[in-house]
């Protein structure tokens, strides 16, 4: 059989792994905490994932006391649940954490009254253009959402998407577009607004558009709202008016833009306010919902995760831990309207912060709701993203909309730019999407799946870390939106025309690039980059794991056995690149140790590598792969910073 029944066996040692993952179980729980200093009753919604084949759909789960009711948000490639969205009404005490069992159940759903909501949103925003003209846009459902707008109309939980356009006397400008979640029973609800840039129609596209000014007004004062994250957004106090409360977003000024294809996002806690409603509602509406996620242990088990599972086990002082992230993300962020609090606004910013099998990994390892509250930040700031792929839309009949901004500006606007080949990342909103189920979350993804073929095939030569990058997104994409056509086309691509370019056999390369001056000078030597081949590895492992393509496995293993042979230097570590002329010939980098910075990028990659090795490979290429790993690990000097760190998390999951 050579190495084709080889890997065969790979794909049953890893559906072995699976089962015996299961006969191992954790009980599965959630945890609870009640952030308020009163009391809670009500809905608390939770994520729960499953392990590969455990259950082909759950439509209710029994969690605590209460039965409740479910949507499987991702699947496996085999069609079983992967991640639950439920709804549970629990009661819980002031300031009280508990574990909550879950178990899947036929019992029926305990029926709440409907959400106490309004049933049409008394609501508009005003837009202002650059000449002092005001534009108007209702909350009007969007059909293509679900019938009346609604996404999700259930037992427990509402979700309606709205879409309209700034009118004013038959004239039209930038769109909104907003996102209302309602819970049974209750007088709140979320509501998340944007004033969008990227119509539905693109005959109706403005390109970059400049405007003066964006507020959003109540037309009922029965409904009161607060905007979330004012002080970041550095929003004013709102005004009561006749007829309710007007919020200013965006001041008076003539230095406001939105990037073509791109949007603002805002995010409202909203109370149904009126006759019969007690103080002590009122007061309760203004304490957080009670956060919920899944125990550690049990997400760990299922391998549901991030891009490969995980996350590393617990952090040994969370609360310090998450003290020190949220004073670094206070101290480093870029706050304002469009600041990127704190996700780099450059897609290519130096040390790819923004790659890696996960970026919300320390959520669940502290149980933090305060770091899931930094990623709804950065989410929400992400609709300022251009989208990828796609240049700039410039119709004369708006000209006058981008006067005076410059082709910087029209390209990166507010210095945000959009993902590109060698740094496509959706790793911060495929986390959100899978702990949260955000409609926002779910629609970025959806529109960074949209360009990213188009990045795909527009580069001039292809690199290892630009082909893994892009994989693993798709696969994500993938998982979140269910769309499989993006897996058969990247799938395609890899067969077709990555694969062909590999090196084979004895050749010293993986993915060789041509020369460049920052590599050995303008010569003849093209080089290859061992970082680099595990960012491949890991784009390779996703698509593997959907697909069990034994050529991508192969090509897995094979990456990594040069990783570990011509692309390391005995008793020192991995080579930054080398000449794959004369592998002998190569650079460690600098600034920073051989094991440290992009090396850490690797240990994860010999890991998942390995993985396909069990039972399949002899025991010099497994242990070969093993001592690289433990030698990556051997030099770390901080526990805790590595524990941290996203590129530790799968080698810290499989070998604590």
């Amino acid at each position: 059989m050579g190495r084709m029944g080889a890997m065969t066996r790979a794909a049953a040692a890893i559906l072995g792994l699976h089962a015996l993952l299961a006969a191992q179980a954790p009980e599965n729980r959630i945890v609870v905490l009640n952030r308020g200093d009163a009391g809670w009753q009500g809905v608390v919604p939770v994520s729960v994932p499953f392990s590969r084949g455990a259950h082909k759909d759950v439509q209710r789960l029994r969690i605590g006391d209460d039965v409740a009711p479910c949507e499987t948000i991702m699947r496996w490639p085999d069609g079983s649940a992967r991640v639950v969205r439920a709804w549970p009404r629990l009661v819980l005490d002031p300031g009280e954490r508990r574990e909550c069992r879950v178990s899947p159940t036929d019992a029926p759903v305990e029926l709440v009254e409907r959400d106490r909501f309004f049933d049409e949103l008394p609501m508009r925003t005003v837009l202002e253009d650059p000449w002092g003209r005001r534009f108007f846009a209702r909350f009007e459902p969007d059909s293509a959402a679900g019938p009346d707008g609604w996404s999700r109309r259930g037992l427990r939980c509402g979700k309606r998407r709205f879409r309209s356009t700034h009118r004013d006397e038959g004239d039209s400008s930038l769109g909104m577009r907003a996102y209302l979640t309602t819970f049974a029973g209750d007088r709140r609800a979320t509501l998340t607004v944007l004033l969008d840039n990227d119509p539905a129609d693109p005959a109706q596209a403005l390109g970059p558009a400049r405007f003066r000014s964006f507020a959003i007004e109540s037309r009922d004062p029965r409904l009161r709202f607060r905007p979330r994250w004012s002080e970041e957004n550095l929003l004013p106090h709102p005004e009561e008016t006749r007829t309710g409360y007007r919020q200013v977003l965006l001041r008076p000024s003539d230095q406001l833009y939105l990037g073509d294809r791109t949007a603002k996002a805002f995010r409202f806690d909203l109370f149904a306010d009126g006759v019969g409603v007690t103080d002590g509602e009122r007061e309760r509406a203004r304490l957080p919902r009670p956060f919920a996620v899944p125990t550690l242990a049990w997400t760990r088990h299922t391998r549901a995760f991030g891009a490969h599972g995980g996350p590393a086990p617990a952090d040994d002082r969370p609360d310090v831990l998450v003290k020190t992230l949220e004073e670094e993300w206070r101290e480093g962020a870029w706050f304002g309207p469009f600041g990127d609090f704190g996700d780099p606004a450059d897609a290519a910013h130096q040390g790819t912060p923004r790659n890696g099998p996960c970026a919300l990994h320390n959520v669940l390892r502290c149980e933090s709701s305060i770091l899931l509250g930094i990623a709804e930040t950065q989410v929400l700031q992400h609709t300022l993203r251009p989208t990828p792929g796609r240049a700039p839309r410039l119709p004369r009949a708006h000209a006058s909309l981008r006067q005076g901004m410059s082709p910087r500006t029209i390209d990166r606007p507010h210095g945000f730019t959009p993902v590109d080949y060698e740094h496509f990342s959706v790793d911060l909103l495929y986390d959100y999407y899978w702990l949260t189920a955000d409609p926002l979350a779910r629609d970025e993804l959806v529109r960074m799946g949209s360009g990213l073929w188009d990045v795909l095939g527009g580069v001039p030569f292809r690199t290892p870390r630009g082909e893994g990058w892009c994989l693993q997104a798709a696969v994500s994409i993938a998982r979140a939106t269910g769309d499989d056509s993006l897996v058969r086309a990247v799938h395609r691509h890899v067969t077709d025309t990555l694969l062909p370019r590999l090196g084979r056999d004895q050749q010293p390369y993986v993915l060789p690039q041509p020369p460049h001056e920052h590599a050995f000078g303008v010569t003849d030597h093209p080089f290859d980059v061992p970082w680099q081949m595990a960012a491949l590895i890991h784009g390779l492992r996703a698509l593997w794991d959907e697909t069990e393509d034994l050529r991508i496995a192969g090509a897995i293993v094979r990456t990594a056995r040069i990783m570990a042979t011509v692309g390391w230097v005995d008793d020192v570590g991995p080579k930054y690149l080398y000449s794959t002329v004369d592998p002998r010939r190569y650079r460690l980098p600098v600034g920073f140790g051989p094991t440290e910075g992009t090396a850490r990028m690797q240990l994860g990659a010999f890991v998942l590598a390995m993985e396909l090795l069990e039972a399949t490979e002899s025991e010099p290429d497994r242990s070969l792969l093993a001592s690289r790993a433990d030698f990556l690990r051997a030099g770390d000097e901080s526990p805790a910073e590595v524990a941290r760190d996203p590129w530790s998390q799968i080698h810290l999951d499989r070998h604590r």
